[in-house]
């Protein structure tokens, strides 16, 4: 597990991994899955490890990010992928970096609306 987000009030969790998918689990009393019980959903379409995700339980989202930019966000319901973006990279670079892929850092669901905030780098 390279990442984790839980809905606050713990009904459920989401997992992120090292090969790229985004588990998630149904938290039992205590906020805890249990250790025999299998994710309720894996979310795939990265390729690359995850490194940072939001989640949203009103609008029942998963938003992923992984160490090339891609940023996934998934309906929970039937686990369908809902938005499908690459984050840009800053112009004007003089790292030498300039055009090469930028882990995403962050990633925020607004719940209010339909708005990702994503950080890279």
């Amino acid at each position: 597990t390279t990442c984790a987000r839980a809905i606050p009030g713990g009904s459920w969790l989401a997992t992120g991994s090292e090969d790229g998918h985004v588990q998630v689990w149904v938290l039992g009393e205590g906020g805890v899955p249990d250790q025999s019980t299998r994710p309720s959903a894996v979310l795939r379409g990265h390729e690359a490890p995850i490194t940072a995700m939001d989640v949203s339980d009103g609008l029942r989202l998963v938003a992923s990010g992984d160490s090339d930019g891609l940023v996934l966000v998934h309906a929970i319901r039937g686990s369908r992928l809902a938005l499908a973006l690459e984050a840009p990279v800053p112009e004007g670079r003089d790292d030498g970096r300039q055009g090469q892929p930028e882990a995403v850092t962050a990633l925020a669901l607004d719940v209010h609306g339909p708005r990702l905030v994503v950080a890279r780098g």
